[in-house]
């Protein structure tokens, strides 16, 4: 073994632990994704934004028992100042 793998072997510097719940996913767009249903829209300010809120809903509504893809978000420039609608598609 090499020395500073053999350091490590020697010493815990990491201890493994069970039992220990795994954090939700949190921050603003996560909390906001988290509570749209299928179907909800939100107006947000810029394309940005849009995009952080269709990050957020694939990451809280991800489903890896549903192997057959399908669009979890739609988004569009909803008016002339800029602003961005996302809906929640599935």
């Amino acid at each position: 073994m090499k020395p500073k793998l053999q350091m490590y072997a020697d010493t815990e510097f990491h201890k493994i632990e069970t039992d220990i719940p795994v954090p939700e996913h949190t921050g603003y767009w996560n909390e906001l994704a988290r509570r749209m249903n299928a179907g909800d829209s939100v107006l947000v300010k810029d394309d940005k934004e849009a995009k952080l809120l269709k990050q957020a809903i694939r990451l809280v509504h991800k489903n890896f028992h549903d192997l057959k893809w399908q669009p979890k978000t739609k988004s569009m420039r909803a008016n002339d100042k800029g602003e961005y609608r996302v809906w929640r598609v599935t």
